[in-house]
């Protein structure tokens, strides 16, 4: 389930870990600790996976995620979703090519 025990000088605390796929398609992981009571790791763990599930996970939690590599993940993404139509996405990749790319240096 991803939750766990362990005995500090304080008393008992609870701590959670959840592993989950990231940005670039790599294992990552997700933990908190330090919880007094169960209640609140299990609440807290509840919240990760709905946000897991409802796509709410940020797509920057892998460190090494560069602005283009977000980019085109952004677009494939809305893509097959559906919610950018054809002429939008060619209308945001112009914008970013002459934007962005532009001022990284790395215009094509």
């Amino acid at each position: 389930m991803g939750l766990f025990s362990y005995d500090t000088q304080k008393g008992k605390r609870y701590g959670i870990r959840r592993g989950f796929k990231n940005s670039v398609g790599k294992r990552d992981e997700y933990t908190r600790s330090g919880f007094t009571n169960w209640h609140d790791a299990e609440g807290e763990l509840k919240r990760f996976e709905a946000s897991l599930v409802t796509g709410g996970i940020n797509p920057l939690t892998h460190r090494g995620v560069t602005l283009n590599a977000y980019f085109a993940a952004l677009v494939k993404n809305r893509e097959e979703l559906g919610v950018w139509r054809p002429a939008t996405v060619i209308q945001k990749k112009t914008y970013y090519r002459s934007t962005y790319k532009k001022d990284s240096g790395t215009a094509q």
